[in-house]
């Protein structure tokens, strides 16, 4: 079973790409009236894949909201053994394949994360 982690346990990292803070304010709306839902946040040996604008909404929660249930649920996916395992597969003696941030579906097709396609906005 993946580890799966609640905020708290989420280590901080950098956005991996650039935050509007329109969908952040959005986010922490959302979260706040029905909790987390859908695609959690995916994170690969200790990085974040996705998300970044879901843990900053949550980071905002937690510095006004600090009691809020959402923060007790489980938002966020360790996928290091799937990336690893399609990184290998994809890969060959010519060509290492590296992550592609903008097109994760390569890295992802076939697994469960799949079924979480539509709300990546990094999946094509």
């Amino acid at each position: 079973m993946r580890k799966q982690y609640k905020f708290d346990d989420i280590k901080y990292f950098a956005p991996i790409n650039n935050l509007e803070d329109e969908k952040i304010i959005k986010l922490v709306n959302s979260l706040l009236e029905k909790g987390w839902v859908g695609c959690p946040i995916l994170i690969h040996d200790e990085e974040l894949l996705t998300g970044s604008h879901r843990l900053i909404a949550l980071k905002n929660i937690a510095e006004k909201y600090p009691d809020s249930k959402v923060l007790k649920e489980y938002v966020a996916l360790d996928v290091t053994d799937i990336v690893n395992s399609k990184i290998i597969e994809l890969s060959d003696d010519e060509f290492d394949y590296g992550i592609d941030y903008n097109n994760l579906g390569p890295l992802f097709k076939g697994t469960v994360i799949e079924k979480y396609k539509d709300e990546i906005k990094e999946w094509d």
